[in-house]
């Protein structure tokens, strides 16, 4: 996604390997669906939603939030014009991507660095406690007496 790379950029935030935060997009989807249909039953319009999934990741790559951004278009597909159909589905999905950089990016605005801080201290408290629970679980089985292998057969 390099044009979202310009355009973080662009708003000042400084995009480099290392740095303490990591945008993660984990998946992007699309759908297409008929929502209408000509005489002669073929498609006539088309729904396209396109989600891309994000997560922001912090120190020792804790995972901080997760969402998800969605983005919806429909086109008319003309059957007896194919490549023109073509070059608006691919003109819709062009808009539908810079509709959702656009969204991702007022999300991650909201994002202040007190807010994130603040996400930081939560994920590495969650990661305290379950290091303390599983070493808590650990101690209970290193003293919890354990039965022989061997089968002694009785008489």
């Amino acid at each position: 996604m390099t044009q979202l790379t310009r355009l973080l950029t662009s708003s000042g935030v400084k995009v480099y390997t290392g740095a303490p935060y990591k945008l993660m997009l984990t998946n992007e989807a699309e759908n297409q669906r008929a929502i209408s249909y000509s005489g002669s039953g073929r498609s006539a319009e088309y729904q396209l939603t396109t989600t891309l999934t994000y997560e922001v990741h912090g120190d020792r790559d804790r995972f901080l939030l997760g969402d998800k951004v969605t983005a919806d278009r429909s086109y008319v597909h003309d059957g007896n014009n194919l490549t023109g159909s073509d070059q608006e589905a691919s003109q819709v999905r062009q808009e539908m991507r810079n509709d959702l950089i656009q969204k991702l990016m007022a999300r991650l605005q909201q994002m202040t660095p007190t807010r994130l801080e603040e996400l930081q201290a939560k994920a590495d408290a969650v990661a305290k406690a379950e290091a303390d629970a599983q070493e808590a679980a650990q101690r209970i089985r290193d003293e919890t007496p354990q039965q022989s292998p061997v089968e002694v057969p009785a008489r």
